[in-house]
């Protein structure tokens, strides 16, 4: 069963899941829909925080509700996304329709600029910070025992915000594809490590972004609180 509350504030709602997004979904999410169409205000941010399984007759009608909401000029948003649904999203090879954001304060700076519509690059929703930190990443899979099967590949992180991160890599992968990634911060402790679940958004191109080839953007689609509080107190011991 699927237990669905609405926060909503001035020019967006958010609604709160609980539960499995199945085909019990349908009802509630078409009538959240409807309400939805006739506001002024159409952006909803999903918070999938209390979503422990989606399967196929759940991802078409997120995909349908995402599909009405754009074409009355909403905005959908995804957030709190647990790696086991990111990788059913996956496996039905539905990354690319979907915007999926780590946390909900990434989710609204991103409804503003879509709003505004503004060609800006999703690094920009935060302040960055140019670093060289040691990192590795591999293909992203939820079960241990597959994991194991996807060797880690080198790489250094050049930059790293609190919604994203660019790794230097001579191993490129296309865009859309999940990652599980890992950076050291340089105080070298125990728990220097960061992890990460990113999905690939661009490869540096060899003509075109010449001082980052070759490399990787990645967004981060799941970071678990501990992550983000290490990662938060590093960027603002650097004055972010």
């Amino acid at each position: 069963m699927l237990d669905i509350q609405q926060r909503k504030e001035e020019t967006l709602t958010l609604i709160d899941l609980a539960g499995v997004f199945d085909n019990g979904a349908h009802d509630p999410v078409e009538e959240i829909v409807k309400v939805a169409t006739g506001q002024e205000h159409i952006n909803l941010i999903w918070n999938f925080d209390g979503i422990s399984a989606i399967n196929s007759s759940g991802i078409a009608i997120l995909l349908n509700a995402t599909v009405e909401i754009a074409k009355h000029g909403g905005i959908s948003k995804l957030v709190n996304v647990s790696p086991a649904v990111l990788e059913v999203f996956d496996i039905h090879k539905v990354l690319p329709a979907v915007d999926i954001y780590s946390d909900e304060e990434a989710a609204r700076k991103k409804v503003t600029i879509d709003r505004a519509e503004k060609e800006e690059n999703y690094t920009r929703l935060f302040e960055r910070l140019d670093v060289t930190l040691k990192a590795k990443f591999r293909h992203f899979k939820k079960s241990k025992t597959l994991s194991f099967m996807h060797r880690f590949h080198t790489a250094e992180a050049k930059s790293v915000s609190m919604c994203g991160i660019y790794l230097q890599t001579s191993s490129v992968e296309a865009p859309n594809t999940l990652l599980e990634v890992k950076f050291m911060l340089p105080d070298g402790s125990e728990d220097s490590e960061i992890s990460s679940v990113c999905k690939v958004v661009w490869a540096a191109d060899k003509e075109k972004q010449k001082d980052l080839y070759p490399g990787l953007a990645l967004c981060t689609m799941h970071m678990n609180s501990r992550e983000k509080a290490k990662l938060e107190t590093f960027l603002t011991s650097r004055g972010l």
